[in-house]
């Protein structure tokens, strides 16, 4: 090729120019800014020619030929994939061989390391291993599109332990250009080398505003720490699917610790998987400004990912029109799940400054915090909320009409029930929470002080100066319903539209702290027409239908008479049923929440009640009608003893004399 003049000759008198389109000495001439492949490039040059010859190609990166090979200096600062081969032209031909020496190429190079993309349609699979990071980026993330070739096959695998970048590109399914195929493609993967165990500063890829959809799985990850992902859509059957190795825990390798900013999940069938497998590590993976619309399936299923801190927080989300195929199964991982939008097994997450989810389900020690989270476009989502035993949900904050439009919520069904602060009244002193709770606090205890005498419907002591005569209701007692001893109070709401009734009316506040607990029954009442039980200055929770529905709180004792109350809104009269209600008080906060939590239901002081024991009682105070059964019987002795005069202990006699 023609040599460049040294310094000091007089033929840099020629403008440099003349010399770009001279032709080389070479066999594998051709002029010098022509060549479109790094296979055009001269090749029987010799170590004499080093440091004399260049090139500069259509992309704008400076070739130098160092001796025995080509080094690109990147005027353009960067490797065009183009100038290794042929490749995006969308002939369906197999870009990987170009593709993947692109890669090598730039992680071999010592100035930029970025590889560029420019638009077009490329079908391909390669790997990232190793070290040292490179940047993949595409000219524009509509037209540089890219899918993998097999059956399952992925467009880039990363098994690297250095800090890699994805940006401004597509991958589609290979179904998504070819729909008769019989099979799908997937989008990127990352897990750990083979040679190298995970390791604290380990990073998967790093991936900026790129779109994966039409794929069967969208994001692989498997034992890999500390993505991070910028403005990118996860589409096709599965959005994320992070999973721990099945390495024993000791090895650590777990998968997590995750942060997505601005990113949209659409139109899968499961949008997040989190399961650590057998690691209980915490996952501290953080989703912010993201978006779930459309998702037939599970928007988040997590298994394993930790219960000591927030293993998934999900600040300022948005999900919208998910979980649309609601109580049918889905397959992920080899397993059937339920359809519901959020499922929790022995995991741990937060929701804040966000919307309800379509359903939710926590079991195996799980744990869900609701933090100034609003109700669902979906309407009635409160009632689709349930966990077991050993689960807890944490309602902190939670606005019971959310903005933009969309309906209220309809119920809301929980197992146990946490301090919250419905409406935003704030602090300990006003905590305004009402649950629905499940329908049998068995434990049937005078311990606790019941001051609504009425509940228990033993009598009909209290009802008559209690808060519902004193609004033209007409209170009564009646048997063959109600969720003790078979009877309830019926009340009669007059013909007079949102007829509004405070339950607290008249409560003597002797405490700071008051827990009610109520079960209601609207027979009569529609959608059209609810009732609605109030809690503080929100719009409640509607009864729509005829089914006993039970409900807990905790209240400050500055909250006045309105704090719970029925509204009726049906224009004709309206008959309501109420059932084992209890209000109990408290000097403590946390006294209160523990018993709002548990099954005891307080009977008023004017009702018997019965237990078992060896011998009647020597101390406390019972009522006329109380009566133990003997654990200890002998002969001639008594089956057990009754309470005759109410008292301190009272007096008590035996019955059912046992022969000799």
């Amino acid at each position: 090729m023609k040599q460049l003049p040294t310094i000091g000759d007089s033929n840099w008198g020629i403008p440099l120019n003349s010399y770009i389109t001279q032709t080389t000495d070479n066999a594998n001439g051709g002029t010098f800014n022509s060549f479109t492949n790094f296979a055009d490039r001269p090749t029987n040059l010799t170590a004499d020619d080093k440091g004399k010859t260049y090139l500069n190609n259509r992309t704008g990166n400076f070739h130098t030929w160092i001796g025995t090979a080509w080094v690109v200096k990147h005027t353009g600062g960067f490797i065009n994939v183009q100038d290794i081969g042929k490749a995006g032209y969308n002939d369906n031909a197999d870009d990987s061989a170009v593709v993947q020496a692109a890669i090598n190429t730039a992680q071999i190079d010592d100035v930029h390391r970025k590889l560029f993309f420019p638009n077009g349609l490329y079908f391909f699979e390669v790997e990232v291993k190793g070290q040292p990071g490179i940047v993949i980026t595409g000219e524009s993330t509509g037209s540089t599109q890219m899918a993998a070739i097999n059956p399952d096959g992925y467009v880039f695998t990363f098994h690297a332990n250095g800090q890699h970048y994805l940006e401004n590109l597509s991958i589609n399914g290979r179904k998504s250009y070819d729909p008769n195929l019989a099979f799908n493609t997937n989008g990127v993967k990352c897990i750990p080398k083979s040679d190298s165990p995970q390791n604290a500063g380990y990073n998967p890829v790093n991936m900026s505003r790129v779109t994966i959809r039409g794929c069967g799985v969208a994001l692989y990850k498997e034992a890999t720490l500390f993505g991070r992902f910028d403005n990118c859509t996860f589409g096709g059957d599965i959005g994320i699917f992070s999973k721990g190795s099945t390495q024993p825990a000791a090895n650590n390798n777990y998968s997590g610790f995750d942060y997505f900013t601005h990113c949209f999940f659409n139109g899968n069938k499961v949008a997040v998987y989190y399961n650590n497998v057998n690691h209980t590590d915490e996952n501290q993976t953080k989703f912010e400004n993201c978006w779930w619309e459309g998702t037939k399936g599970i928007s988040v299923l997590a298994i394993c990912t930790g219960v000591t801190l927030a293993s998934l927080k999900f600040a300022h989300c948005w999900f919208e029109s998910n979980a649309q195929n609601y109580g049918q199964t889905v397959n992920i991982d080899g397993k059937d799940y339920i359809i519901r939008e959020f499922i929790f097994d022995n995991s741990k997450g937060v929701i804040e400054h966000g919307n309800l989810p379509h359903g939710i389900v926590l079991k195996n020690r799980s744990y869900l915090k609701l933090d100034y989270v609003q109700g669902s476009e979906a309407g009635n989502v409160f009632d689709k909320i349930e966990y077991d035993a050993s689960s807890y949900l944490d309602c902190y904050n939670i606005s019971e009409v959310p903005s933009g439009g969309y309906g209220g919520v309809i119920n809301f069904m929980t197992d146990f029930a946490m301090r919250g602060n419905l409406n935003g009244n704030g602090g300990e002193n006003n905590a305004t929470n009402l649950w629905k709770t499940k329908n049998n606090r068995s434990i049937i205890t005078r311990k606790y002080k019941n001051v609504a005498p009425w509940g228990s419907c033993a009598s009909i002591l209290g009802v008559d100066n209690g808060p519902f005569t004193s609004r033209n209701c007409v209170p009564s007692i009646i048997s063959d319903d109600g969720l003790y001893n078979n009877k309830c109070l019926e009340v009669i709401f007059p013909s007079v539209n949102a007829t509004y009734c405070p339950i607290l009316q008249n409560v003597d506040y002797s405490k700071r702290y008051i827990v009610i607990s109520l079960s209601i029954k609207v027979p009569n009442a529609t959608r059209a027409n609810p009732v609605r039980l109030l809690i503080g200055s929100g719009n409640g929770v509607a009864l729509i239908d005829d089914n006993w529905h039970s409900y807990v709180g905790v209240y400050g004792d500055s909250l006045g008479e309105g704090a719970l109350s029925i509204k009726s809104y049906n224009p004709s009269s309206t008959t309501i049923l109420f059932s084992k209600v209890q209000i109990v008080q408290f000097d403590y906060y946390q006294d209160a929440t523990d018993y709002a939590k548990s099954d005891f239901y307080a009977l008023p002081n004017v009702d018997p009640i019965s237990w078992h024991d060896s011998a009647f009682p020597t101390t406390g105070t019972y009522v006329k009608g109380d009566v133990i059964y003997n654990t200890s019987p002998t002969p001639g002795g008594y089956m057990g003893w009754t309470c005759i005069t109410a008292g301190t202990p009272g007096t008590w006699k035996g019955f059912g004399l046992i022969e000799a």
